[in-house]
């Protein structure tokens, strides 16, 4: 579900949705339901759309609660990728069922370093989804500040080759 359209109609319906994988979610034992902003609309201030996606996260947030089960906002989309945003939009929704999935992306890295990123979402942070461990990001270090937080948690790994099968 994504909840950054400029469309009223759209954010409503992606909410509803939301809800029902809320209830699949609960019926399952699962501990949460990922989401994520998918990009800026080019109409819309930043600040309005980050706003916007923050309280479609608050309604969800209490779809959660009410079935014992959490919303994970994935760092992900073109501008919305950027911790400081997803950052923004956390300050902004502060539902305690709602929780950031930190997505390993580029927009991390600072230096070679992702602990500034990672010190502005940690306090949330509530899953964790790597991709392809053979590149360049810094998931030595991730994996350090993860453990240094007292993350206990799954991560959720995305390997984008075909492994052969025996």
């Amino acid at each position: 579900c994504e909840f950054h359209s400029p469309d009223p109609a759209v954010v409503n319906q992606h909410i509803a949705t939301c809800g029902e994988f809320v209830k699949l979610a609960h019926d399952l034992g699962a501990r949460g339901v990922k989401v994520r902003p998918n990009g800026l609309p080019k109409e819309v201030p930043v600040e309005k759309t980050l706003e916007q996606i923050a309280g479609a996260l608050t309604e969800c947030g209490k779809l959660a609660e009410a079935h014992g089960v959490e919303i994970w906002l994935e760092v992900h989309g073109a501008g919305t990728q950027e911790p400081p945003r997803i950052r923004a939009i956390m300050d902004a929704c502060r539902h305690p069922s709602v929780g950031v999935c930190w997505n390993s992306n580029g927009a991390d890295v600072k230096d070679g370093s992702v602990k500034e990123s990672f010190d502005l979402l940690k306090g949330r942070l509530r899953s964790c989804h790597i991709n392809d461990l053979q590149s360049a990001y810094p998931y030595r270090e991730l994996f350090t500040l993860l453990s240094g937080h007292g993350y206990d948690r799954f991560t959720l790994c995305e390997y984008g080759k075909n492994v052969p099968a025996e």
